[in-house]
Order: structure tokens, then sequence, then C-alpha cells
């Protein structure tokens, strides 16, 4: 019996197409491709994910260390949106709605026959996303004052990104901040707020509806330097949940740590 030595040109095709035929054949392949797998069941049933991620770069988060824990969060969504085939955009923002700095913004359309063929190409889309991000995070931040902060003035412009996107869309707002809004009216720097005394505050912000978003603020009370008090932080979360609520958003989660 003689055998055909296959060129190595043909080898990689052939080693792919058997890859893909043998994570048909079961629920979830391991590694990267089985937790895209997972991911990809959690992407909208109905239209396409619509990714807006908000970064506090005020004076009291501009730190090496927030930095890399923001850009590892914002790698999570980027690689949430990318498995969705959604759209994603990344923004910095200071000291007021008008104070804003676009970092990334446009869709992810990663082409493929199967679900599968074009989740494998998510990790290297991912990397390049991140780093076109990285490469223009100094200069968004330059343009950035680093006096005062409104994370309050940012619902309205999550608004009217949810309307810009009409039909078809399911947002994902991300807020990456300290939570400690100082500007706006909403002062949340200088007392422990109590739940009573955060539901009554967050009803004085003006909020647009995001019926059916899917809102998360994270880092609340993580500062450079040393994190405030506990109770401080429970009455940022407090006071973000009800700020959220009253969007009538189908999810709101405010913490502290980002999982």
């Amino acid at each position: 019996m003689t055998f055909t030595k296959l060129p190595r040109t043909l080898i990689a095709p052939i080693v792919l197409a058997v890859a893909l035929v043998l994570v048909g054949c079961s629920s979830i392949a391991p590694g990267t491709l089985g937790q895209n797998q997972q991911l990809l069941a959690s992407c909208p049933k109905d239209g396409k994910l619509a990714t807006l991620i908000d970064d506090d770069e005020t004076g009291s988060r501009v730190d090496p260390v927030t930095t890399k824990q923001d850009q590892s969060a914002i790698q999570q969504e980027v690689t949430q949106t990318a498995v969705c085939n959604g759209r994603l955009t990344v923004d910095m923002f200071s000291s007021s709605s008008g104070s804003t700095a676009t970092v990334y913004d446009e869709a992810i359309d990663l082409p493929g026959a199967t679900d599968n063929a074009r989740l494998l190409q998510v990790p290297a889309a991912v990397k390049k996303i991140m780093k076109q991000i990285r490469a223009n995070w100094a200069p968004a931040l330059a343009t950035l004052p680093e006096a005062g902060t409104d994370v309050t003035g940012l619902y309205r412009l999550a608004g009217e990104y949810n309307e810009q996107l009409g039909s078809g869309f399911t947002l994902n707002w991300v807020v990456l901040t300290d939570g400690f809004n100082n500007l706006g009216g909403i002062d949340l720097e200088t007392q422990a707020l109590t739940p009573a005394q955060a539901t009554a505050l967050a009803a004085q912000v003006p909020v647009p509806n995001l019926k059916g978003a899917s809102v998360t603020v994270s880092g609340l009370g993580r500062v450079a330097g040393n994190p405030a008090p506990s109770l401080v932080i429970a009455g940022l979360v407090a006071f973000y949940n009800a700020v959220c609520a009253n969007t009538h958003a189908a999810k709101c989660l405010s913490v502290t740590d980002w999982k």
C-alpha cells in the first residue's frame, strides 16, 4: 500500500474542517471556542446587541491600576459584542455630558457560514479592537478636564444613543466609575446615603426610558488609592440601583468589583 503525502498548504484547512465537524458533534467545545459558544447563548434573541461603555476618567480615577482594570472589563464586553455580531461604542467622560471622548465606535460583523466558523474568528477580532482602543486611550484622555464628575448626565446620552439605534437593537450600557457624582445638582461625596435617602435623591435625576436594556455601573467606591468606606459604597449602590430602576431597564446591576 502506498500513501500520498499531502502538501502542507492543504493540511491546515483539513485540520480546521475536521475540528469544525468534531465541534458540531458536541454541545460545547473545549477552550476559548467553548467559552464563546456559551456567550452566544446570551445574545439577544430578537435583533442585535449594542454595547455602550462609558469610562470615568476624572482625577479621582486616573491611575495605571484603574486603567488596567477598566481595559480588562472593556475586553470582556468587546468579546461578548463580537460573539453577538453587535455594535460597540466606547466613550470616556468627566465633568459633564458634554465632556466626552469616543475611543471606539464600530459595528462588529464577523462572517461565517456557521456559528462556530464565525466564533473561531472572535479572538483575533477582539485582539485587533483592543489594540485600537489602547492606541486611542491616551489621546482621548488628553481632551478631557479632570475636575468634577457628572455620572448622572450620562443617562440622557444613553437615552439618545438608544433612540438613534432604532429598532432591532438591545442596549447593553456599562458605566465604569467610582460613582462619586459632584455635579449636575447631585452630590454623592459628602455623606453615606441610607436606602431611603438614595431613593429620594435618585428621583431627582432626569432619566430616559431604557426599557429592555441592561445597565451595569461598576467600580463604585474605588478611587485611586484606598477605596471608600463600606457604608458610603452601600449608599452609592442603592442610589445607582434606584436611578436604573427609574429607567425601566430590564436588568440593573450596581457593583464595586467587576466579575
